[in-house]
């Protein structure tokens, strides 16, 4: 017996009354990680860790 909900990304999505924008608007404030030179040449690894 199958007892989960189905899930609808598209009614999803209507429910939050979104506001469609450009990709340039909406990266306009994003800055590209500055990297030390370790990192860059392979030397040092970044571990990123999502919690």
């Amino acid at each position: 017996m199958n007892n989960s909900k189905s899930f609808n990304l598209h009614n999803f999505i209507q429910s939050k009354n979104p506001t469609i924008i450009s990709t340039s608007e909406a990266l306009k404030d994003v800055e590209p990680i500055k990297w030390c030179d370790d990192v860059l040449s392979g030397t040092n690894k970044v571990l990123i860790d999502f919690k």
